[in-house]
Parts: structure tokens; C-alpha cells; sequence
């Protein structure tokens, strides 16, 4: 049963010459083919730190700030990005981010993800 659907968690590495598209286009045809919609994102964040452990900072921040724009409302993908420009040694980026997921999770009083960030703050 688990190779039946091993084609929902693909190997993260095919597309990292193409990016981020592809990523996308791949996850379409699948929700083509399962007949139900099929979320590329934990892709794209997997892809992103991809490109971080290659050493591909612009194409992970890139990839990872793609998520965050596509959701505003969403603090888990500003702690991706958060993480991804920390990885890259870009501290005051980092920073940034994690102050603005401070913002955010006060705006929708998300006491988790205030907890989160505000930790994640502190560290750097």
C-alpha cells in the first residue's frame, strides 16, 4: 500500500534544477490523477531547505517567501522562512522574520506560535 502512493511524498531532489514550478505542476497532476486536491506546499518547504543544505540561499528564500506570500495569515511558513534565513547565517533577516511572526501570531491570538517565535527570538 505504501508504494502505491509513494508518488505523494516524491523524492525532493528531481526538481531542484527547475524549482519551484515544478514543484507546483507535479502536485497538480496529482490532484488530477487522485481526484482531489493535493497540497504542494510541505514540497516547496522541503525543497527550500533543499536549496539551504546545497547552498542555494537565494533559491531558498525564494521558494520559502513564495509560501509566505501565498498565506499572510500563516505563522508555521514565516518559522520556515525564519529558519531558512538562520540556516543561511543571514541573522538579521532572520530576526526580522521572527518579529514579524510575533506580530502576526498577536494579531491572531495564536498563543503557540507567540511562544515559538518569541523563543526562536531569543536564541539568535
Amino acid at each position: 500500500m505504501e508504494h502505491l502512493f509513494a508518488d505523494k511524498t516524491p523524492d525532493i531532489a528531481q526538481f531542484a534544477n527547475q524549482g519551484r514550478q515544478s514543484v507546483i505542476a507535479y502536485f497538480k497532476k496529482l490532484s488530477q490523477k487522485y481526484q482531489q486536491s493535493i497540497s504542494p506546499n510541505s514540497s516547496l518547504i522541503d525543497l527550500s531547505f533543499y536549496y539551504v543544505t546545497y547552498k542555494q540561499g537565494e533559491k531558498a528564500v525564494s521558494t520559502m517567501q513564495y509560501l509566505v506570500n501565498a498565506h499572510p495569515e500563516n505563522t508555521f511558513y514565516l518559522s520556515r522562512l525564519a529558519k531558512v534565513y538562520e540556516l543561511l547565517g543571514e541573522t538579521e533577516k532572520s530576526r526580522l522574520t521572527l518579529q514579524q511572526g510575533i506580530k502576526l501570531a498577536t494579531k491572531l491570538n495564536n498563543e503557540d506560535a507567540l511562544t515559538y517565535f518569541k523563543g526562536e527570538l531569543s536564541k539568535l
